[in-house]
């Protein structure tokens, strides 16, 4: 089916003066700015018109964030960022992910980095409690890394009771360090069902249910994270070895030659592959 006739769509862009933030740099705008669209008569695939129609409230509710210097598109934050914070905080969670190679210590620097520049950066305070959570991986006694994570779980907290990460970080401290194993799994609940496509969360949930003899459901778990993270070797390696332990030896040889292919130098997955052809 196609569409004969015109097609006008105008959109008014909420700005920073128009939600209460202004910019130094520019003076408050008198009127929102607008964004328009006009088409001629000419055939529109009815598909090509529904697209179009569902990108306008995309557009509208998308927050318009003013700094001195700059402007950004954010559907997060609604102010300005230090800029500092803002680097380290960059910097911590791509150290996060690199922590077979020693990454997690860097990690926490840079995120504690970010949390004296501010600390208000609630992101920030969860993606600390979610490092301080594994205490192998940062170096730290179990006694000292458990308090800082709870320490810091508690802080994002109170400044984004919604941050599904500090949930994620507070299961796994009850899971690996407590031994709660009702407190995990209540935190571990919280945390995916504010956010159902975070992988962290769902990682962790699932090595959670397979840990406590829910195999089935824990396996689809780890899936599902690595459905939202495909490329991140320490996940796939942790879903081979998760497949070692629940005795799918097959599954979990197929599972650990894909990793190697992501990353042949990844030496935990080897490490593990070993294990599946006892």
């Amino acid at each position: 089916y196609r569409f004969v006739g015109r097609i006008d769509v105008t959109a008014h862009l909420p700005s920073a003066s128009h939600q209460g933030r202004t910019d130094a740099a520019s003076p408050p705008d008198s009127h929102p700015p607008t964004w328009r669209s006009s088409r001629p008569r000419s055939g529109w695939p009815i598909g090509a018109l529904l697209v179009l129609l569902a990108l306008v409230p995309l557009v509208v509710s998308t927050d318009w964030t003013a700094t001195s210097d700059r402007r950004v598109w954010t559907r997060r934050y609604d102010r300005s960022l230090d800029d500092d914070a803002f680097d380290a905080y960059l910097r911590g969670m791509s150290f996060r992910h690199q922590w077979q190679e020693g990454g997690c210590p860097r990690a926490v620097t840079e995120l504690e980095r970010a949390v004296a520049h501010d600390p208000t950066l609630a992101d920030a305070h969860a993606a600390l409690a979610w490092c301080y959570a594994f205490p192998a991986r940062t170096g730290l006694p179990a006694a000292v890394a458990g308090p800082k994570a709870r320490r810091e779980a508690t802080a994002a907290l109170a400044l984004n009771p919604g941050l599904g990460l500090a949930r994620a970080a507070l299961g796994e401290v009850k899971h690996r360090l407590d031994y709660d194993w009702a407190g995990a799994e209540r935190e571990l609940t919280l945390a995916v069902g504010l956010n159902p496509d975070d992988p962290d969360a769902l990682f962790a949930f699932g090595e959670f249910l397979c840990a406590t003899g829910k195999s089935r459901e824990g396996v689809a778990r780890l899936r599902s994270a690595l459905l939202a993270d495909p490329s991140n070797a320490d996940r796939n390696a942790a879903l081979g070895l998760t497949l070692v332990l629940v005795r799918q030896n097959d599954a979990a040889i197929r599972q650990l030659h894909n990793t190697l292919a992501l990353n042949p130098e990844w030496t935990t997955a080897r490490r593990v592959l070993g294990y599946a052809y006892e």
